[in-house]
């Protein structure tokens, strides 16, 4: 948006209303959940199944209580859209998993990419999930339930006796990956099947065949804010950085020739204030630190696969969070273009918001920061910390006086 004169430039940040060099302008978000599929997860596929229909209900159901009858429901709507933009995101949903050497970034289901308003989009994401994602080494894993018969409405219970309904007999049983969960690799080899123009896509070091690619098209959507969520109970263990590095400084500027704004939400693994791995596992601190730099290069999200102690966690409230980023909970925000020092000014909501001052060092060398904003120079980018972060639905105004 040019405000009048020219003199000042104004990006508007109305959820993921994103301004690149041709100034367009999205509402998008395009969601992979890479769940980790080995036989240690089980339990935590099927609370994501349990507690997904609330996360569904958060982002597609927001906007159910409007007409569409005249102008009197199109005002309510745009009055509403200005004042809570979060209530209007246009999502889609994909799954993959970690194990790499299988399955190589593609994608499960059918239809394998889930859009905003199809039929039936919770059945559908958790017969994904469940049917083709998730590892059941033995029936006798899950509960029974004699009771429930495939003519009667899910009670919100992942039984034997359900999955048989959703899979078919048995049909449900196995989809075990291999030991080594690749998170990393598996984001990138996804983008790669659906965008193959980067050359990281083409290194000797991808599992990618030439039959892969092209084969998960419509993933990427063009403005479109990519979201990967990492679910798993182990660190990072990708084959293009070398184990005990932390740093994944390779999957970092891979995902940079992609040129579309990414922001992560993990659940994996939490640490100690020694940065190591909290709870007894098999989980190495340096690889659950390359999810957290991703996480916090992208002002996404980082949450501890357990709770305090250590079982696990209430997945109902890990997806409210993670549905309050997909609803506009960034905390990075792109500029089109490199503003003049000095001048950038930040408001969200009705809060203006001041620069903040560096407390210190974080594990990297990069700066802790306090409440408020600051600039990251290498790519335009306005990061907010701590109490000056955006609710769900708040609107981030930032303007600048470009170069």
């Amino acid at each position: 948006m040019i405000l009048s004169l020219g003199l000042l430039a104004c990006n508007r940040y109305d959820l993921f209303l994103m301004a690149g060099g041709n100034d367009r302008e999205s509402n998008d978000a395009d969601v992979l959940f890479v769940i980790d599929n080995s036989d240690s997860m089980f339990e935590e596929s099927v609370a994501l199944a349990e507690n997904f229909g609330g996360f569904v209900e958060r982002l597609a159901g927001r906007e159910v209580d409007y007409g569409t009858d005249g102008l009197p429901d199109a005002v309510d709507r745009y009055v509403d859209y200005v004042q809570n933009p979060g209530y209007f995101v246009d999502f889609q949903l994909a799954i993959t998993t970690t194990d790499v050497q299988t399955d190589r970034g593609a994608l499960v289901g059918d239809p394998p990419i889930l859009r905003k308003g199809d039929p039936d989009l919770e059945e559908k994401f958790i017969r994904n999930l469940m049917c083709e994602a998730t590892c059941f080494a033995d029936r006798r894993q899950v509960d029974s339930d004699p009771g429930v018969t495939c003519e009667q409405d899910w009670n919100g219970k992942v039984t034997q006796e359900f999955l048989d309904c959703l899979c078919g007999r048995s049909a449900w049983v196995g989809h075990c990956g291999l030991g080594a969960e690749e998170g990393l690799e598996a984001v990138l080899d996804a983008m790669c099947r659906a965008d193959d123009t980067p050359e990281a896509c083409h290194d000797d070091r991808s599992p990618l065949q030439n039959s892969d690619f092209g084969t998960n098209e419509g993933l990427l959507r063009d403005g479109a804010t990519f979201i990967p969520v990492v679910m798993t109970d182990e660190g990072d263990g990708s084959r293009r950085t070398a184990n005990l590095d932390a740093l994944p400084t390779a999957y970092f500027e891979a995902f940079a020739e992609f040129d579309r704004f990414m922001s992560w939400a993990v659940v994996a693994p939490g640490l100690d204030s020694d940065y190591e791995v909290r709870c007894p596992g098999l989980a190495q601190s340096w690889g659950v630190l390359r999810y957290i730099y991703l996480v916090q290069e992208s002002g996404g999200l980082y949450q501890d696969v357990n709770d305090e102690n250590c079982d696990l966690r209430d997945w109902g409230a890990a997806l409210d969070q993670i549905g309050d980023l997909v609803g506009g909970g960034a905390a990075a925000f792109p500029l089109s273009s490199t503003p003049k020092p000095g001048s950038i000014a930040v408001q969200v909501g009705h809060r203006e918001i001041k620069p903040s001052e560096a407390l210190g060092a974080d594990l990297f060398g990069q700066p802790l920061f306090g409440d408020g904003w600051t600039f990251r120079a290498e790519d335009d980018t306005v990061l907010l910390h701590g109490a000056a972060l955006p609710t769900q639905g708040e609107v981030v105004t930032i303007w600048f006086l470009p170069q």
